[in-house]
């Protein structure tokens, strides 16, 4: 489980790739940010949550272009 988190964060290099990292931080935010909407009556406001939300997409959107890149 250790060794599929520490791939889930590298880039076509190997390296740890910081888009990865804040693109999957920024998940959990939504994820948590959603759910206490959901379950505890805490309103997130829709411009916090539309702004993470966007970052999440760039990220996803920035972590697929790279396997399109070509070597050098």
């Amino acid at each position: 489980m250790k060794n599929w988190i520490n791939n889930m964060f590298k880039d076509e290099n190997g390296n740890v790739s910081s888009k990865r990292f804040i693109t999957f931080c920024c998940f959990i935010l939504i994820l948590v940010g959603f759910l206490s909407n959901l379950y505890f009556d805490y309103v997130v406001e829709e411009f916090i949550f539309e702004s993470v939300m966007y970052i999440v997409l760039i990220g996803l959107g920035a972590a697929a272009a790279e396997k399109f890149q070509r070597k050098s």
